[in-house]
């Protein structure tokens, strides 16, 4: 199994009153965390298949380049978070299109979870693989968070999502088809809508 990592990253941060992505988190950009796992994953996986960000905003494209992540511009992301998702989906079906799908998964990552950890990440893809579930996703306290995988025979209804629809609609039409993997630090699935100072607690 190979697995394709992709980073949305085209949020317009409304609630949190800038780019949230740009945010200085411990000297950093908020997304450089995110960037930072992706590369940590490529580096310690020999499962690890191509890698993508998808942004509206050029001034992250240099922050993916620098850790070796492809960066895909939606010029779309008004049409809600559905766009990003199939423009991230098709660039790397596109850069595979030798591939048959069916051997690979696509793990979909937030650019807002700067507590999220690599080897959080890493169990995450190795229970996935050993489920036989078609999709998993992290929760914690039964709460779902992100990043979530979904197998390769799920690409139809991925690409059929449209507006504010996520991965999360796909996961609930096929609860019998999801794998649950508990994390017990419920920072790890905060995604920061607000600037620091939120509860870090399972939401």
């Amino acid at each position: 199994m190979e697995y394709e990592l992709i980073l949305l990253a085209a949020g317009f941060g409304r609630r949190f009153g800038a780019n949230k992505l740009l945010y200085p988190m411990e000297g950093k950009p908020m997304v450089w965390h995110a960037a930072e796992l992706l590369a940590r994953l490529r580096d310690r996986r020999k499962d690890i298949g191509e890698i993508v960000a998808v942004t509206q905003y050029a001034e992250l494209e240099d922050i993916f380049r620098q850790r070796g992540i492809r960066p895909v511009f939606n010029p779309h992301s008004r049409q809600g978070i559905s766009s990003s998702l199939r423009a991230g989906l098709q660039a790397v079906l596109e850069a595979k299109k030798e591939r048959d799908p069916g051997d690979m998964a696509f793990c979909f990552f937030m650019g807002d979870q700067p507590y999220l950890q690599t080897d959080t990440v890493a169990r995450l893809l190795d229970q996935y693989a050993s489920s036989g579930k078609g999709m998993a996703r992290l929760c914690c306290q039964g709460r779902p968070g992100n990043p979530a995988v979904f197998a390769g025979r799920y690409v139809p209804e991925l690409l059929a999502l449209a507006g504010d629809q996520g991965g999360r609609r796909i996961l609930g039409a096929h609860p019998e088809d999801v794998w649950e993997m508990e994390v017990p630090d419920g920072r790890e699935l905060l995604d920061l809508d607000r600037p620091p100072g939120a509860s870090a607690e399972c939401r």
